[in-house]
């Protein structure tokens, strides 16, 4: 009897009918869902620091860079 009963044309068709229902209401819901456009983390500009920092200029009359003075000690 219970066979009977599950495969009736009223259990088939209420079946049927709520598959229908869930597929569209989950489409709706998907649709709905979705934002306006994607949200991207934005970036700070930062201004980049000079890895070496710049050494102290000496100025010299002598292009030689000091070997002979260190040779002379």
């Amino acid at each position: 009897m219970l066979v009977q009963v599950i495969t009736s044309w009223q259990v088939l068709a209420a079946t049927a009918a709520l598959i229908i229902f869930i597929f569209i209401v989950n489409n709706v819901a998907t649709i709905r869902h979705r934002p306006d456009k994607p949200s991207k983390p934005k970036r700070k500009r930062r201004i980049p620091k000079p890895k070496f920092p710049s050494a102290p200029e000496i100025v010299s009359g002598d292009d030689d860079m000091g070997l002979e003075e260190a040779a002379k000690n």
